[in-house]
């Protein structure tokens, strides 16, 4: 159990702040995380329930992180939101939407029409192997990067260097010539030094 300072307000005190969080004016309330999980759960974002019940991104990330249970309550209500949009999704592929035709101000028709581009998005998701990826898919772009550098770097150099060119030494290797010349002048200094 989260030990509360004097001011901190518990679960039961719906106006106070959540437990273990301290009373502040733009405080995130108990009846105000109640008012957050509805919205994110029929919006959907972050942003939108932030909008709704009046607090910043960041608070809710503080309380997300600190509270395990409400960190639960989140993700539900995120499920939750993303079932009736892949409804909704589903819907619009297959039955489709209303599309009026107007024509000198006067509806002309009304039809429905399926979306091509929604049932590719929906075949896409559900089995990406076979009908390729979604543009939603996380690549990890520094790896991909490293990966194609690897692999291209000997043959640029190679075909750089038989124009000629030479690479450019990192810091290490700049200091490591640098000693080298320098004990070579001194080197020098000295000879010269002993014959005159």
């Amino acid at each position: 159990m989260v030990k509360r300072k004097s001011g901190e307000g518990d679960e039961g005190d719906r106006d106070g702040p959540a437990a273990g969080f301290r009373r502040r004016r733009d405080g995130f309330t108990a009846a105000k995380r109640e008012a957050f999980v509805v919205a994110l759960a029929r919006y959907g974002t972050v942003s939108d329930a932030c909008r709704v019940v009046g607090i910043s991104d960041t608070t809710f990330r503080r309380h997300e992180k600190r509270d395990a249970e409400f960190a639960g309550r989140c993700r539900k209500a995120k499920r939750e939101a993303a079932g009736k949009l892949e409804t909704l999704a589903w819907e619009r592929a297959t039955v489709g939407a209303d599309e009026t035709l107007i024509r000198d101000g006067a509806v002309v028709q009304v039809k429905r029409k399926p979306s091509d581009a929604m049932l590719r998005l929906l075949m896409q998701a559900s089995e990406p192997e076979r009908y390729g990826g979604t543009m939603g898919r996380r690549v990890d772009v520094k790896a991909l990067r490293a990966d194609i550098e690897a692999e291209l770097r000997p043959k640029i150099e190679a075909e750089l260097r038989a124009r000629g060119w030479r690479p450019k030494l990192n810091r290490a290797e700049r200091h490591a010539l640098r000693q080298k010349v320098e004990q070579a002048l001194s080197d020098l200094n000295r000879r010269l030094g002993g014959d005159g």
